[in-house]
């Protein structure tokens, strides 16, 4: 397929997208109710199960949106953001984020065992570790200096947390178990 490429490009043609979701005319692809982008054709049970939830709610209303004839709404006085920005970023990253994801090699399951514990007990573990590192009244005048906009603290829980944390799953799965396509 590779060798035929060159010819192609010669006369502005190129192969068409394996991707089949952009082959669909976009008059017959599957709408989101809500944001009006593009559904998954075979969504996912969590996103099937939320699509039902959503539109069981007894607040949902119908509006009219010419592009998407089951476009749908909420009362904006009443309007539940959270549940509708969780549906939409769930059917954007069916759509993009995860495939891109299994393009590159990353894993779909994580053995969240092998990552010990980094939930709220390892929050707590590497808060109490980067306050002593950084709040201590020996370095918090240098963090302050360093950290300029951002308030110490706000540092700390906003940057150096969420950091350490990447870094010590990095470290904790290792290149050699998933391949290095996770570290890319």
């Amino acid at each position: 397929m590779i060798k035929y490429a060159g010819d192609l490009e010669a006369h502005r043609l190129e192969f068409q997208s394996p991707n089949l979701e952009e082959c669909i005319h976009p008059a017959f692809r599957k709408m989101c109710s809500f944001c009006d982008e593009t559904f998954p054709l075979h969504p996912l049970e969590q996103l099937k199960r939320m699509d039902q939830a959503v539109k069981a709610n007894p607040l949902v209303r119908c509006r009219w949106e010419p592009k998407n004839p089951s476009a749908l709404q909420f009362p904006v006085s009443k309007h539940p953001f959270a549940l509708t920005t969780d549906y939409c970023q769930l059917h954007h990253s069916e759509m993009s984020i995860i495939p891109q994801g299994l393009e590159l090699g990353w894993p779909s399951q994580i053995d969240l065992d092998l990552l010990r514990f980094y939930g709220i007990k390892g929050y707590d573990v590497i808060y109490k570790t980067l306050l002593d590192m950084f709040l201590s009244p020996s370095a918090i005048d240098n963090t302050s200096f360093l950290g300029q906009p951002l308030a110490p603290d706000y540092l700390i829980r906003k940057v150096f947390i969420p950091e350490t944390a990447l870094c010590l799953i990095a470290e904790a799965l290792k290149p050699c178990f998933w391949g290095c396509n996770v570290f890319r």
